[in-house]
């Protein structure tokens, strides 16, 4: 199989590559692929807990129950933890943004 990727595409391979996280291009676009096949199950699976979750969460906001500006620092700060663990994200449509999340992972990778 042949991919064609365009020059910001081939880019951001180029510059994941060079950050030692992978061994090859293969390598890279393989786990970007596993990472779009896993998320499109857990929200194939999950989907409809979100939009659930979603729908009952606007209620308490419209009225004004929400997190104080004042917390709010906090609260971002323990979701930041608590995603660096589980990396769930929407489907991913396109090979850009696959690349994209293998940049990301491989950084998250080098803070371990």
């Amino acid at each position: 199989m042949t991919i064609t990727l365009r020059p910001g595409q081939e880019q951001l391979l180029l510059d994941i590559l060079r950050t030692g996280g992978y061994e090859s291009a293969a390598e890279a676009i393989g786990s970007a692929l596993e990472t779009l096949h896993s998320q499109n199950e857990w929200l194939s699976e999950n989907g409809s807990l979100d939009d659930r979750k979603i729908r009952e969460g606007i209620p308490p906001l419209d009225r004004g129950e929400n997190i104080p500006e004042t917390e709010l620092a906090t609260h971002l700060a323990v979701w930041k933890r608590r995603s660096e663990r589980y990396v769930l994200a929407p489907a991913i449509p396109s090979i850009d943004e696959a690349l994209q999340i293998v940049a990301v992972l491989t950084l998250l990778k080098k803070r371990v």
